[in-house]
């Protein structure tokens, strides 16, 4: 194996009940709770991923969805690297709150951040209850230039990893893209100008999960 070794942080972002907890168990731990509590701040798990022989580390941050923790959460946002956008498919205020998700998140990154954003849409086992019609999810994603869209099960485990491992593949293009950027920048400023020589271009405090204790905090899948 090769012995270049890379770490990415990834956020997963959201209103309170639509998934994300389970979205993040189920691609980690392959499992399924049908109720599971509200997250506290934040929770943290990480997966290691290889790649053509390279190690890849995606440090994935489960982050609270109440109003109440926002101002807390947002904290955690700093340095990320990307971020999956989840809402419930059969919630539209879920979905008509995702742009406050996305501006607090590019705000708190800053104006020069890039990060992989990942629009996902839970909860798609619920056929008969979809209540965000798919134009619109479209016409969001294209108007603030999200990376793609994804529509996803965590009960059934459908598309989850493939959402993970579509978001790892757009980072591994991305760091790419930088460390060629970087071997070109550097062949071009230790090279004489009077010289042509070709250039070999060679092609991111951990939180607790707290159990809470109130009624109204118990979300599902």
């Amino acid at each position: 194996m090769d012995d270049a070794y890379f770490k990415f942080k990834v956020l997963i972002i959201g209103d309170s009940g639509v998934g994300k907890t389970s979205l993040l168990l189920r691609h980690v731990d392959n499992r399924f709770t049908q109720e599971t509590l509200g997250t506290i701040g934040v929770d943290y798990k990480h997966k290691t991923y290889v790649r053509n022989k390279r190690r890849y580390d995606l440090h994935i941050w489960d982050t609270a969805g109440q109003e109440r923790f926002r101002n807390v959460v947002s904290a955690y946002y700093r340095n990320a690297a990307a971020a999956f956008l989840v809402f419930d498919l059969t919630n539209k205020e879920s979905f008509d709150h995702a742009l406050y998700w996305l501006q607090a998140l590019r705000a708190q990154l800053g104006e020069g951040a890039n990060p992989i954003i990942i629009l996902v849409g839970n909860k798609i086992d619920l056929t008969d209850q979809i209540a965000v019609r798919h134009r619109d999810i479209q016409q969001f994603a294209s108007e603030h230039h999200l990376s793609s869209y994804v529509q996803t099960s965590a009960k059934d485990g459908a598309m989850v990893d493939k959402m993970f491992d579509q978001l790892l593949e757009k980072l591994i293009t991305k760091q790419s893209g930088l460390r060629s950027s970087t071997t070109v920048t550097s062949a071009s400023t230790t090279t004489p100008t009077s010289v042509s020589t070709p250039t070999s271009v060679s092609t991111i405090i951990v939180g607790v999960k707290a159990k809470n204790k109130q009624t109204e905090d118990k979300k599902c899948c």
